[in-house]
This record gives structure tokens, sequence and C-alpha cells, in this order.
């Protein structure tokens, strides 16, 4: 359940906290007072598109926060979207990916839109409204799975049936390029060790010259200058008298000891790089001709030595299946023709489910559509299976076409005028009714519904007010699907964005959206305020939302309230606004 929604600097909403309640949560309010932003805040939870345009005019973020209550747990869920038009994912305090979040905003949510109306009409939807209906979701991922695998073993078929000469000809090319990297006797890491013995080779004479000469001036010295080590030995000498004489300089004579063994040890040290920097224009060459060699390869089968080998050891995995020819196609036929046994076997298991499952489904959708419609509707779900040559056999001896789904094609076929026969929902759907049907099947679906917050926006589209009470009273047994007394949690919450009052007059709280005129430093700025409405509010704004307000008009409210409340089983008393502007309480009963 959907607790609370924080929103924070989004289009002119400054900032708003929502707390929502179980059952059917109303929000109503005029035109661009800000319900859809709040919609929008859900989206952007839902992982929607991130926009810098989303933040309020003068700040730099913007974040939406929902607290959501599940089975034992308490999540928070946050999205922040800066000016850079990035955004950052919160769940429970932990940055995470936005598709992370999506995943777990998606189990507890819900939204149903207008989009939800063309999804409706589109027939490629319908098979997964009927197997979410039917709970076939395992039966489908096994048929995808072997879908898959079977398009797979097809791909490797048709490599194997290459014709005799092609598969000569490659054998040949991998034979070739296989012994010209075997024969390169490649080594990882050669390149830079050769590159760094070249560059030493390159300049080995300078390289000797700086050496030696770094030598001879630790060792050996010239009649001019002595060498340092000489010097330091003088130097250590007279210090080891001066500790003779005064301790405290014991330490000083320590380091100069232990810098003589560094010099000596750098002495050495150039001895033996000058035995191993040598003259070698042979060696040169070879080290050049080498890395040459290298850089052909690398050109050819991969930037570095190590995809060179890896590529061989590929190259070579791939001779050996074409070698075994013959027994790798027997045996990806033989695969094949399991496969399509066992696909034929479970998409028939499937679609017999498919059917039972449209079977229930029409009877349970023309139960809710006889409440929202006024003559009596008829729904059917049509499964059909298009034949085709290269399709899947089945032990009938035909073939049908196969799809990742199975080998149905499903379609919703309504009639809603007696007498004439069903045809595709998209062909006969006003704009009015598919809002209908879209609410009877959600009513229809409500009970494999994984998401327990279900938000409507705008389900009232293009319909009227007596079948706003209708509409109202469905979304209400969402809510509540064991009647108003009902406290097993069994039913979901409901969020629906309506204009209609008779729909309003059904919300277990109503929220009033409005824009306010505030003054910041010296400037009117429009925001968003929403307030839970007590049943004087409600009233207000029911009879704004009909656009009444004399007494008569009241009266006219409260009877819509009357009317709902006794669909609902409940006859409360409402407090309603007298002639003279007091408040009196109206008793509102199934009268």
């Amino acid at each position: 359940m959907l607790r609370s929604l924080h929103i924070r600097n989004l289009a002119i909403i400054n900032d708003l906290v929502l707390e929502f309640t179980p059952g059917l949560n109303i929000l109503t309010g005029e035109t661009g007072a800000g319900k859809s932003i709040i919609l929008d805040s859900l989206d952007l939870l839902l992982g929607g598109k991130a926009s810098a345009s989303l933040i309020r005019a003068g700040e730099t973020e913007a974040s939406v926060t929902a607290t959501v209550d599940t089975a034992g747990a308490t999540h928070v869920l946050e999205r922040m979207v800066r000016n850079s038009g990035r955004s950052v994912c919160r769940l429970d305090g932990e940055v995470v990916t936005r598709e992370r979040l999506r995943t777990v905003m998606q189990e507890q949510i819900e939204i149903h839109g207008q989009t939800d109306h063309l999804r409706l009409l589109n027939p490629d939807a319908h098979v997964d409204m009927l197997d979410r209906y039917g709970d076939l979701a395992p039966e489908r991922e096994a048929v995808a799975g072997m879908h898959d695998r079977l398009q797979e073993v097809r791909r490797r078929l048709a490599s194997s049936r290459m014709d005799a000469r092609t598969v000569m000809q490659r054998i040949d090319m991998l034979q070739f390029q296989i012994g010209e990297i075997e024969a390169a006797g490649l080594v990882p890491g050669e390149v830079e060790a050769l590159e760094t013995e070249q560059r030493r080779l390159a300049d080995a004479e300078s390289l000797r010259t700086l050496a030696a000469e770094a030598r001879m001036r630790l060792e050996e010295g010239d009649q001019e200058i002595p060498d340092l080590l000489s010097q330091l030995g003088l130097v250590q000498a007279a210090l080891d008298r001066l500790v003779a004489a005064d301790s405290s300089q014991a330490e000083l004579a320590a380091n100069l000891r232990e810098a003589m063994e560094l010099c000596s040890d750098a002495g050495r040290s150039l001895g033996r790089y000058l035995d191993l920097v040598e003259v070698n224009p042979q060696r040169l060459a070879e080290v050049e001709e080498r890395l040459a060699h290298l850089d052909q390869l690398q050109r050819k089968y991969g930037p570095t030595v190590e995809e060179v080998i890896e590529w061989g050891a590929k190259a070579a995995a791939e001779l050996a299946g074409l070698e075994d020819q013959d027994g790798l196609t027997e045996r990806l036929e033989a695969e094949e023709a399991e496969l399509l046994q066992d696909l034929a076997v479970a998409c028939q298991a499937l679609s017999e489910a498919r059917q039972a499952a449209g079977r229930a489904l029409a009877r349970h959708t023309e139960e809710e559509l006889a409440h929202l419609f006024a003559k009596e509707p008829r729904f059917d779900v049509l499964l059909e299976q298009e034949e085709a040559a290269d399709g899947l056999p089945l032990p009938d001896g035909s073939r049908v076409r196969l799809h990742r789904t199975g080998i149905d094609a499903v379609s919703f076929l309504v009639g809603t005028n007696p007498g004439e026969p069903v045809k595709p929902l998209v062909e006969v759907a006003s704009g009015g009714e598919t809002s209908r049907l879209m609410l009877a099947l959600k009513c229809a679906l409500a009970a494999v519904d994984g998401a327990p917050t279900l938000v409507f926006d705008e389900i009232d589209q293009g319909i009227g007010g007596r079948m706003g009470l209708v509409v109202g009273s469905k979304l209400w047994q969402l809510a509540h699907p064991h009647g108003v007394d009902d406290g097993d949690g069994s039913g979901h919450q409901v969020l629906c964005v309506t204009h209609l009052p008779q729909l309003a007059a059904f919300g277990d709280a109503h929220f009033g959206v409005r824009k306010a005129i505030h003054r910041e430093g010296g400037v009117e700025r429009t925001l968003t305020e929403v307030e839970m409405l007590g049943p004087a509010d409600r009233l207000v704004e029911l009879a704004a939302m009909q656009g009444t307000f004399t007494a008569s008009g009241r009266q006219s409210v409260a009877e819509i309230l009357g009317q709902a409340h006794a669909m609902m089983g409940i006859a409360p008393e409402v407090p309603v606004q007298s002639d003279n502007g007091q408040r009196d309480l109206f008793s509102v009963n199934e009268s």
C-alpha cells in the first residue's frame, strides 16, 4: 500500500506531503490545478523519463519520495532530478539503478491512464491479459524458452548445412589461420617486453656511455676528481673520530655509512647493467622483425596478442565442428525434431488452458459489463491459429504459425447492441465504451492482479453522471471486495483522479487539489495545494464539480452522496450549508 508521497520542487508543487488511506482515495480539482503532477511524480518512481524541465522555476533539483507498506516491511523509495537532467534513485536510503527502483515500484503500484484505452484496442496486448487472468505465466515462459532454443538450433543447423565446397573452403581458411597463429608461438605480454628491449638496443651506445660515466664517478674517478666512494670513506673516517670524542653524532655517522653502502650497491648495479646492455645490431633487427610480425597478426586477428591467441582458440573450435560436419548436422536435426515435438505438446496444452481461461474471463467480464451498460452486452475471447507451411507441426498433421507466446492469436470481441454479432473490440468500441470495457476487465483481473495499489487517471473519460455512479461503485468494490465491513486487507488500495462528482462520492478519502498564489520575495508564485476534505468541505467540492451552488444544487449533491452511500451499504450524516450560511446536518439515507 502507498502510505505517503512527498513531492518537492516539481513543476508548481513546492513542498507537498500526501498521506493516503486504504480503500478508495479520490483526487479532484480544476484542470491545471496539479493533479497530473501528482501522477507524474508516481511515474518518476516507476522509472519514467527525468527532465530538468520538471524542476520548479528557481530551484536546482526536485525529488519524489514514496513510503510503501509491503507484507511485513516498509520501504522508502526516492527519485531526485537535478537541473543537469540527471537523476538519482534510492531504495531505503541506498543508491540503486533506475531499473531496480522501477522493479520494486511496479510490484506495488499499477497506473491505468488514458493510454490503457489504447492498449485495450491493441490485439497484441490481449494475450497478455488473458494469460494473466488464467495465471498461465509458467506455461507461457516454458513455451518461450523452447521457442528461443529452437531458433538457436535452427541457426546452427543452417550454418552446418553449408554446401560441401563452402565447408572445404572454410576448413582450408581456418587451417591456414590456425597454423599461422600457432607457428608464431605467441606469448602474452610479449609485445611490451620486445618494445622495451627495442628501445634499449636502439640507444645502446648512449646508454652504455651514461652508465659507464656514472660508475666511474662512483668507483674510479679521474686525475682531477677522485671517485665518490673514496671521498665518502675519508668523510666516514673523520666522523668516526668525531663520534669517538662526541657520541651525539653517532646517528649522523650511521646515516653516512648507510649512504656509502647504497652508493656501493649502485656501482655494482651499474656494472650489471653494462653487462646487459650491448651494442648488437643483429639482435635489434631480430626484435624489430618480430614486432613487425606480431603487428601483422594483430591487424588480422585482434588488437592484442592475447586476443590473437583467443581468436585462434575459437577458430580451432569451429574447425573441429566443421570437420565433424555430418555428425553435427545429424545431432542438430535430432534436437530440432525433439524440440518441435515438445513445443507441439506444450503449445497445445497452453492453448487448451487459454480456452478455459477465455471462457471464464468472458463470463466474468460480461457480469461486470452488465452493470456498466444499459443493454445486455456480450463479451467473448477468440483464439485463432494461423496456418503456415513452415509453422509448427501438430499431431493432426496441420502446421500453424509459432510465436514466443505460443500458437494462439487472442482477440477480444464485444457486442453492445442486442441482436448484433460480436465484433473485434477495436472496430466497435467508442471512447466511453472503451473506458467501461477497460474497467470491467480490470475488475475481472483484480483477483489475480499482483499490485496492491491501483491508480486510475480520469477513467470517467466519455461517460456521464448516471454511469459515473456505476463506475464509482466498481472502483469502490475493487477496494472493498467483501463490502464495507471487510477488514481482511483483501482489496486493493485505489487512487482515482476524476471530474465526476458521482464517481467522487464513493471515496473513502477525498483530496481537493487547488492552485494558490503565494508571494515569495516580492514575487507572486503559483503553487499546488492539496487538502484531505472533511464532510462539509467535501460537499462544497462536489457541488463545485457539478457547478451547482444553490440550495437545490446542494440538495442534488447530497442526493448523489445518498445514492453512493446506499450502493456502498452505508448511510452517514453529512453536514451541508443552509441558505443562511449556517452549517446544518443533512441526514442521508437510501431515499
